[in-house]
């Protein structure tokens, strides 16, 4: 189906330095991550779970491989601009490639760190705090050959780029950005977005494939600005405003349910 469619509903820190709490009370180390992945790299189980404590990117042909069962959390920071936007929410931008491939038994995490459903209570605060949508900015594929698959994305897309300071807001309110490029989302999970799940521009042509969309604010898949054709097959949407909003796009065996 093509046309416009509306479907309703230079280093990189790694440091060892925080306690991440299991529910029986355990703790263990946590892998603080920020600043520039220069080469390439791995993130391993036995480095989980990984918390990004400032912006992250991944540099111009470098690859970031996250092994299953990997779960990476993003530090809070609520703090608002003159616009009363989150502009200083952690954020992870790949120039590169991202390879973050888990299991059915062991995906691929990336969540809030006050989410202690997976890898537990990392902020070592208990009860005090909850997860909630818009905790962090987003993960935004500008480079080649990015994969999502068996992942699971939760509690982010808040951010505004103009970074507090200026008369212009710009908003970025993705889960996942993606930019001039190719990735392929396959069989995972995004949700608890604070409005758009995974938002497409520009020449992308991504496979969005076999995904589950839950609890987003506003649409869960919007490819309306890309000029490309992007393919989005056999996904759920439920629990948000708009399932897809898309020109030009492949879209095919998507399940749409609830919504106004």
């Amino acid at each position: 189906m093509r046309g416009l469619i509306w479907a309703r509903l230079g280093c990189v820190v790694l440091t060892l330095v925080c306690l991440a709490h299991t529910g029986g009370g355990r703790a263990h180390a946590a892998t603080s991550v920020g600043g520039t992945i220069a080469a390439d790299t791995s993130w391993t189980l036995a480095g989980s779970p990984y918390v990004v404590t400032s912006d992250l990117t991944v540099g111009a042909n470098v690859t970031l491989t996250v092994e299953p069962g990997v779960v990476v959390k993003f530090e809070v920071d609520h703090r608002t601009d003159i616009w009363g936007q989150y502009a200083y929410t952690r954020r992870m931008v790949v120039s590169g490639t991202l390879l973050a491939v888990g299991t059915a038994a062991e995906p691929v995490v990336f969540t809030s760190e006050r989410d202690d459903s997976y890898g537990g209570d990392t902020n070592g605060d208990a009860d005090a705090t909850a997860p909630a949508p818009g905790d962090w900015g987003y993960i935004h594929l500008t480079g080649p050959g990015s994969r999502l698959e068996q992942a699971v994305v939760r509690y982010g897309g808040r951010h505004d780029d103009n970074t507090g300071t200026g008369s212009t807001s710009y908003f970025r309110d993705y889960l996942v950005w993606v930019t001039s490029a190719h990735p392929e989302l396959r069989d995972s999970v995004f949700e608890q977005a604070y409005q758009t799940a995974v938002y497409v521009e520009g020449t992308s042509s991504p496979v969005i494939a076999g995904c589950t969309f839950a609890a987003y604010g506003s649409i869960g898949v919007d490819t309306y600005q890309g000029i490309w054709a992007p393919e989005i097959r056999d996904n759920i949407f439920t629990g948000g405003s708009y399932g897809i909003r898309c020109a030009g796009a492949t879209v095919v065996g998507n399940q749409v349910t609830g919504g106004t």
